[in-house]
């Protein structure tokens, strides 16, 4: 425990002394030099930011509202790989974006959490996360934050199918799972559909107040 302890305390000083409250007019490159970001200045904290990675891919996203993050930067690590980070005090949301047919698709997410007490450590990291197709230009947009979210499930939930109809799966108190998108039915009722990586990982659709904590509390999930 304690060497998880550490592990978690020294990833989160790098992670802090490399995030920055904002990108707004700064530039970030590469070890290689060959791939940057690079961030308009603005007198708000919307604003938009160029990405260039070698000469495989140039695009530019736009930056609403600091992404609704407290920490937030874009690092290029290479020519097929850029990593965003989004935190809010002692929480850390790492994504890494994979170069795929000239798309940056979401790969990897890790999230790590570093309370006020010695046993307030927590992580989660998942990887191979291409098959979702997320997209950072769909993700990061004026329209706002659509990241994964982390949520701790707060008891016995059953799951259900895109349909709203109740299978018999389901999850415990204190499960983890990767929060991938928001809807709501007919009667306005909250639903988000999850990701649970399990020994058989299950994609499926649980009310939202069965989640009780979200790493990332953004408009687009909290509505």
């Amino acid at each position: 425990m304690m060497i998880k302890i550490i592990f978690i305390i020294t990833l989160l000083i790098s992670y802090y002394a490399e995030a920055t409250s904002s990108m707004n007019g700064l530039q970030k490159f590469s070890g290689d030099m060959e791939s940057k970001v690079s961030c308009s200045q603005s007198d708000s904290m919307s604003y938009q930011c160029e990405l260039k990675l070698g000469s495989n891919y140039y695009n530019t996203i736009h930056i609403k509202d600091n992404n609704e993050c407290g920490e937030f930067s874009i690092v290029p690590i290479s020519k097929d790989k850029i990593s965003i980070e989004c935190g809010f005090d002692g929480i850390s949301n790492i994504y890494t974006y994979k170069l795929i047919d000239d798309n940056l698709l979401l790969d990897k997410y890790e999230y790590y959490y570093l309370g006020s007490g010695p046993s307030e450590v927590d992580e989660f990291i998942i990887d191979n996360l291409v098959s979702f197709r997320r997209n950072i230009s769909t993700d990061i947009s004026d329209n706002g934050n659509r990241m994964f979210s982390l949520g701790y499930v707060n008891k016995k939930s059953y799951l259900y199918n895109e349909n709203y109809n109740k299978t018999d799966m389901y999850l415990v108190k204190g499960d983890k799972v990767l929060i991938l998108d928001v809807k709501k039915d007919s009667k306005n009722n909250k639903w988000y559909k999850i990701f649970f990586p399990g020994k058989k990982s299950i994609t499926k659709w649980m009310r939202s107040y069965n989640i009780s904590y979200l790493s990332v509390n953004s408009e687009f999930l909290t509505r």
